[in-house]
């Protein structure tokens, strides 16, 4: 807290605090910068925009107009909650972060005091995308796939998509809606750094063991897509950059993926809960059988049958 000198509070919560509109898609040639292209993105959004087809288009650009989030079931649709969390936040923390999921894309949001859609900031908002969960994407991108050749590339589209979201909600500092993955955080007492990192579509269909054979690691390639930056003293800050430099992996396997497991009945197996989850030895026999057996340096020489694992609180934690 505030008052115990922390640099950092760290809240994670179902769904996301910061508030969000669609962006306008009708004005979306607004953001491109060269000409040509940007008339032609206006006259195909003028075609689009204009058949009786596109009602659900015209109302989100409506929404982005007047500022009405899309989403009622997080914490846009129960306003004066979210009042309530920030000035909580104002009075006990120093630099609050928010993380949440739910959405099934990508954003980091900063959050301004008593909820307003701009103003100043007092808190982040980092919320993780989906592993395989749909988002916007798949249901905006095929409108919008004509202008792959204008604007150069699929990927092009996707980024001006993006942008329009970004521009219609000025806390929104970071979106993604093309791709899947995860976020991973690194705080010291001088930064808080999120990183965001992104699968490509073709890796996510590749099966476990050629993907892991590809990557060389216990995990599938995956790819720096932003970097954001809050910096202790400055609550709300959200420095972006697409370069992800702070977070390292280890690509091995970690002996407590090796931890063994009954097989069928638990009846007579030793428990975490029966070591206080602290030094927990596990007896790996007949009964008690690794999915991918015991690493060497942690067998003993108990009999033919068994070895032991021991699983330390500190280990527990780390990988869990």
């Amino acid at each position: 807290s505030k008052d115990a000198g922390q640099p950092w509070q760290i809240w994670a919560t179902g769904t996301a605090l910061g508030r969000a509109a669609k962006g306008n898609y009708y004005a979306m040639s607004q953001l491109v910068e060269d000409e040509d292209a940007a008339e032609i993105v206006q006259e195909m959004s003028e075609e689009f925009f204009g058949a009786d087809t596109s009602t659900f288009f015209r109302a989100l650009s409506a929404m982005a107009l007047t500022n009405v989030p899309w989403n009622r079931d997080d914490y846009s649709g129960f306003a004066n909650e979210q009042r309530k969390i920030l000035a909580a936040f104002k009075e006990v923390a120093v630099n609050p972060i928010v993380l949440a999921g739910d959405l099934h894309d990508g954003y980091a949001w900063q959050l301004y005091e008593d909820g307003a859609v701009d103003g100043t900031p007092c808190a982040i908002n980092l919320v993780c995308p989906g592993v395989t969960s749909p988002g916007w994407g798949g249901a905006l991108f095929p409108a919008f796939s004509g202008l792959s050749e204008t604007l150069g590339s699929t990927n092009a589209v996707y980024d001006l998509m993006e942008a329009a979201d970004e521009t219609a909600n000025p806390g929104l500092k970071y979106y993604n809606m093309q791709y899947k993955g995860f976020f991973a955080v690194k705080a010291t007492k001088a930064e808080h750094v999120a990183e965001f990192f992104v699968v490509d579509p073709e890796t996510m269909l590749t099966d476990y063991a050629n993907a892991r054979a590809t990557s060389n690691s216990i995990v599938a390639d995956f790819m720096c897509d932003a970097q954001l930056t809050t910096t202790a003293g400055q609550p709300g800050s959200l420095t972006r950059s697409d370069e992800c430099s702070a977070i390292e992996f280890d690509p091995e396997r970690s002996p407590i993926l090796d931890m063994p497991f009954p097989d069928s009945s638990t009846e007579g197996a030793v428990q975490l809960s029966d070591c206080g989850y602290d030094e927990c030895e596990f007896a790996v026999a007949d009964d008690l059988k690794s999915p991918v057996g015991t690493p060497e340096d942690e067998k003993t020489t108990s009999g033919p049958e068994s070895s032991t694992l021991r699983v330390s609180r500190l280990f527990m934690v780390a990988a869990w």
